[in-house]
């Protein structure tokens, strides 16, 4: 630590030496010190950033689970559409052929294409009997 040169002291005075081993044991105190409060100020860096990633990490396993449920959710919607779409798409004789339609009653009439979107639209706004 020291650069100090002890070739150049006198070592028979007693008091001489001393002094020199105080001023050393100073320097070395100091040194310690500056190293501490260097080493705190390192942790409380290494503390922030493992609360930050702490912080980060439960966002993104948030942001993933809800990724997931959105993915199922769309999967069960896409599901709905594919059903809808095949009834939509059926033919008006299917009655007479026999088979999974869309129809109304009391009037008895298979429904599709726009026919089958106007009285599902009336249906989900609470008017079953808006459409004809």
């Amino acid at each position: 630590m020291s650069d100090r040169n002890y070739q150049d002291t006198d070592l028979t005075d007693p008091h001489g030496e001393a002094e020199m081993l105080r001023a050393e044991v100073e320097r070395w105190r100091t040194a310690a010190i500056q190293k501490d409060k260097l080493h705190a100020a390192a942790m409380s860096v290494v503390r922030a950033s493992s609360y930050e990633n702490e912080a980060i990490r439960d966002e993104l396993e948030a942001i993933t689970t809800e990724r997931d449920a959105l993915r199922a959710e769309v999967e069960q919607l896409r599901i709905d559409a594919e059903r809808y779409r095949y009834l939509r798409e059926r033919d008006l004789e299917t009655i007479s052929a026999g088979g999974v339609f869309a129809g109304m009653t009391p009037r008895n009439v298979v429904l599709n294409g726009e026919d089958l979107d106007h009285a599902v639209d009336a249906a989900l706004k609470g008017d079953d009997h808006e459409w004809n």
